[in-house]
C-alpha cells in the first residue's frame, strides 16, 4: 500500500503522524500534523487542510470534530488526508504567517514557471514541498480559511475563464462540488486578486490539474461554534457528493442565486472621502443599489456630504472590513454581486 505523507493508511482506522517542512539550525523541525482517516471500502483520496494562516482557527476545529465523529468514520470509502493545522507555531503565536517569514504562504505556492526553479525563499521552498507531496495522492482538495474579523462563511471558486487558463474538466468538477458545501459561493479571479495561481488551490487547480475550492469559515482570530458546525456539515455534504462519505448529512437550504455561477466577490463601496465609519449593514444582509450601508463623519464628528455611504449594487454582504477610520478609496465591505456586472 502506498505511503501518504510517510504514513500507511489502514482500512477503518485513523493514522496520525507529522510532516517536516524543513530542519532548523538547532536540529528541530518546522512541521505540521497529518491524520489519515480511511473507510473499510476502497474509494478516492480526498485532502482537507486548515490553518495555513496561523490566525484562522475555525477550520482546525471543524476537522477535529470530524476526526472524533465515529459515525462519520464508519461511513467512509477511500481515505481522507486531514491536515488540521498547516501552521501550528503561527497558531500558537496568533500570527498569520510562518515563524520564519513575513510573507503570505498562500501567495507562495508554485506555478508553471516556478515549479522547476530552486528557491532560496523559505516560504516558497516549504509551500512547494507541501504541494509536491500532496499532488501525488489527492484527487480533490478543500482548503479551509477564515476571512475578515466580522464575516459569515462563504466559498471561493478560483477561476479566470476569460483567458482559458483553467482546465475545463477541473473547473467543472470544482464548480459542481463547491455547490454542495451549502454556503454562498463567489468567483474570484485575477482581476480581483493578485497571484491567484500561487495560492494553495490555485496551484493545485492550474498546475496539478486537481479540482478543489477554498472555504472561508467566517471570522479570523476568534471562533464561533456555529461556524465550526458550518464547516462540519459542509465537508460532509461535499464528501457525500464526491463518493467518499455515505452517512447522514444535513440538507442545505441556501438560496439558488448564492450558488456558483451566479455571484462574484466585490470590494465595495470605496470611500469618496477619508472619514470615520459606522456600519449600517452586517454580514448576511441583502442590500439594494442606493441603500445606505454606513454613516461617514470627519474627525470632529461632523457629517461628510450628507453623512452616508451608499451601495451602487444589489448585493449580499459577506464581510465587514475591520476598523472605523478609513481613507479615501478604501473599501469597507466584501460583497457577493451578480457575476455579469
Amino acid at each position: 500500500m502506498v505511503l501518504i505523507f510517510g504514513l500507511k493508511p489502514q482500512k477503518g482506522d485513523v493514522v496520525c503522524g507529522d510532516f517536516n517542512l524543513y530542519q532548523r539550525a538547532d536540529g528541530s523541525f518546522e512541521k505540521f500534523p497529518v491524520v489519515l482517516v480511511s473507510g473499510m471500502h476502497d474509494g478516492p483520496v480526498v485532502s482537507i487542510s486548515a490553518n495555513l494562516h496561523g490566525d484562522e482557527y475555525t477550520g482546525t476545529l471543524s476537522i477535529h470534530e470530524l476526526i472524533q465523529d465515529k459515525h462519520f468514520r464508519d461511513n467512509l470509502r477511500g481515505t481522507i488526508i486531514f491536515l488540521p493545522t498547516l501552521n501550528p507555531i503561527g497558531a500558537i503565536r496568533k500570527r498569520r504567517f510562518y515563524s520564519f517569514s513575513n510573507e503570505d504562504p498562500n501567495r507562495n505556492f508554485p506555478d508553471e514557471k516556478s515549479i522547476s526553479l530552486e528557491s532560496k525563499n523559505f516560504t516558497r521552498f516549504c509551500m512547494k514541498k507541501l504541494f509536491l507531496e500532496l499532488k501525488n495522492y489527492t484527487s480533490f482538495h478543500i482548503d479551509l480559511h477564515c476571512s475578515k474579523l466580522i464575516s459569515n462563511p462563504f466559498c471561493y471558486l478560483r477561476r479566470d475563464l476569460l483567458n482559458g487558463e483553467v482546465d475545463k474538466l477541473v473547473y467543472q468538477k470544482s464548480s459542481l462540488a463547491v455547490n454542495h458545501f451549502g454556503i454562498p459561493v463567489v468567483y474570484n479571479g485575477s482581476s480581483n486578486f493578485d497571484k491567484i495561481k500561487n495560492t494553495f488551490i490555485g496551484s493545485l487547480v492550474y498546475l496539478a490539474k486537481i479540482p478543489g475550492f477554498t472555504v472561508e469559515l467566517g471570522s479570523k482570530k476568534y471562533v464561533q461554534s456555529e461556524h465550526i458546525l458550518t464547516g462540519v456539515n459542509g465537508i460532509k455534504r461535499t464528501l457525500k457528493y464526491l463518493g467518499v462519505y455515505f452517512g447522514d448529512v444535513n440538507d442545505s437550504t441556501l438560496r439558488e442565486d448564492l450558488f456558483s455561477g451566479k455571484k462574484r466577490v466585490c470590494m465595495h463601496p470605496r470611500l469618496f472621502q477619508s472619514g470615520v465609519i459606522k456600519f449600517l449593514v452586517k454580514p448576511g444582509d441583502d442590500i439594494k443599489s442606493g441603500d445606505r450601508v454606513a454613516t461617514i463623519n470627519d474627525l470632529y464628528g461632523e457629517k461628510i456630504s450628507d453623512g452616508f455611504v451608499y451601495s451602487k449594487y444589489d448585493a449580499h454582504v459577506l464581510c465587514q472590513i475591520e476598523g472605523a477610520f478609513f481613507s479615501k478609496n478604501d473599501s469597507i465591505l466584501k460583497l457577493a454581486i451578480d457575476d455579469n456586472i
